[in-house]
C-alpha cells in the first residue's frame, strides 16, 4: 500500500513538474481537451 500510494504520489509532482516548467503547452492542452 506504500508503495503505491508514494508512488501515485511522485506521479502527481512529476505532473506538477511538468505544468510549471511548460505552463503555456498544459494551458493550451486543457483548452484543447475542453474544445
Amino acid at each position: 500500500m506504500l508503495l503505491a500510494g508514494g508512488h501515485h504520489v511522485v506521479q502527481q509532482h512529476a505532473l506538477q513538474l511538468m505544468i510549471q516548467r511548460h505552463p503555456l503547452k498544459s494551458s493550451e492542452e486543457v483548452v484543447a481537451k475542453r474544445e
